[in-house]
């Protein structure tokens, strides 16, 4: 009786262990599947929602571009001049030639009527520049600045023409 007394509690002590491990195992698993499944829906959240951000940013830069768009008027492209620089003692060529924004259809109308008058006062206006008046980025805008000066007075009104825009500007 006493061999038989010692073997229950060892197969007693052997079946607890297992008994109690197992019972964690599920747990553990369970816990395990939770986590990856929050884990996997805050991946798709963040994802869904810099989606919806890109769009939005998009949607936003589409609409700023249709804005800029809309603030623009029709451009009224100007002839090329070939004039000689005001240099004694040499030759010197400017060669230019521009764009004219305008405020709108009727303005680009009166424009396109009043062209020859305006190339014979850009073309006075250019022939009388020198070369160190041609030079640099200031200059440029000077020169820009002189032009729109002459077109708007042309025009009688300054509100007609919006800007001017040089497509070709070459010094020789």
């Amino acid at each position: 009786m006493s061999a038989k007394a010692p073997a229950a509690p060892a197969a007693a002590a052997a079946d607890a262990p297992v008994a109690k491990g197992s019972s964690k195992l599920p747990m553990i698993a369970l816990g395990a599947m939770v986590i990856a499944n929050l884990g996997g829906t805050a991946v798709i959240a963040l994802r869904s929602l810099k989606a919806d951000s890109a769009k939005a940013e998009h949607a936003a830069k589409e609409a700023k571009k249709g804005e800029k768009e809309n603030l623009r008027g029709p451009v009224v492209p100007i002839d090329t001049f070939v004039v000689n620089l005001n240099e004694p003692g040499a030759t010197r060529y400017l060669k230019t030639t521009f764009e004219v924004e305008v405020a709108d259809p009727a303005a680009q109308k009166e424009l396109e009527e009043d062209r020859r008058a305006i190339r014979d006062d850009v073309l006075r206006y250019l022939s009388n520049l020198s070369l160190k008046e041609t030079m640099g980025d200031t200059s440029k805008a000077r020169i820009k600045e002189d032009i729109l000066a002459r077109t708007r007075r042309a025009l009688g009104d300054d509100a007609k023409i919006k800007n001017l825009y040089f497509t070709e500007f070459v010094v020789q």
